[in-house]
């Protein structure tokens, strides 16, 4: 699997996700051969500029930081689980 631009990735559960700079979610479930898992790949697309994602398959949980700049030389950011 490639590395993405956009600098945000996450690792749990199994499942790598890579977010691209147009705010889309590459996600890969990876197989294993001892656990009878097969590998698949889904894209989510956000909408929105991300500054930070967590998940936890698990729980079916993703939870996404979105940035939302408002003066050149500060930033806020909003909350999505």
């Amino acid at each position: 699997m490639p590395m993405r631009r956009g600098g945000l990735y996450e690792l749990y559960g199994g499942v790598w996700v890579q977010a691209t700079a147009a705010g889309v979610l590459i996600c890969n479930q990876l197989p294993s051969t001892v656990r009878g898992i097969k590998q698949r790949q889904w894209d989510l697309r956000v909408g929105f500029p991300l500054r930070d994602l967590g998940i936890d398959p698990g729980q079916d949980l993703l939870v996404l930081v979105q940035q939302v700049i408002v003066f050149v030389v500060s930033s806020t950011f909003q909350f999505y689980r």
